[in-house]
């Protein structure tokens, strides 16, 4: 009779029979069943591991291969031109400061004030004037499309949805 219980695991378990078994050859058993138990938390967590480093080295080669596309080599160019520009940076967070400001107001229910549209109306003009703001909103446009298709895509495959082509 083993005076066993459930909740011991198998290698902290003391085997009481009639007589003390102290058989190596019941030890051994004992051992390399804990050491195979081991072994497979540590395989199933390095195999998940793997997998995922293996994901995120397709995704770093994805984002290079995007980074090299036309349309992601036109974004980079359009935001280093925007960040090289004093002038069009400051233009635009005056703009959407004005923007956020009417919007709490009309939110509040406030009144707008004339000059508040009328500043918001310049700081537009002045915006879809500069060159390299249009460049960068064009820019932006271009890399979302792509972007988006390239998010449909995954998301497609990786829910078993993707088409056999």
């Amino acid at each position: 009779m083993c005076g066993l219980t459930a909740s011991q695991p198998l290698y902290k378990l003391k085997l009481v029979t009639r007589h003390t078994l102290e058989s190596p050859i019941l030890l051994d058993a004992i051992e390399s069943s804990r050491r195979i138990a081991g072994w497979q938390e540590r395989f199933e967590w390095t195999t998940r591991w793997l997998a995922m480093d293996e994901i995120l080295e397709l995704a770093t080669r994805l984002g290079e291969r995007i980074a090299a596309d036309p349309r992601g080599r036109m974004m980079a160019d359009a935001r280093a031109a925007l960040d090289a520009s004093l002038q069009d940076r400051q233009l635009l967070q005056d703009y959407e400061a004005q923007q956020r400001k009417m919007h709490e107001l009309e939110s509040a229910g406030k009144p707008i004030e004339p000059d508040d549209k009328r500043r918001l109306a310049d700081l537009h003009v002045k915006v879809i004037g500069s060159s390299i703001i249009k460049n960068v909103l064009k820019a932006q446009a271009d890399y979302l499309e792509l972007m988006t298709l390239v998010s449909q895509r995954i998301e497609e495959a990786a829910l078993g949805l993707a088409e056999e082509e």
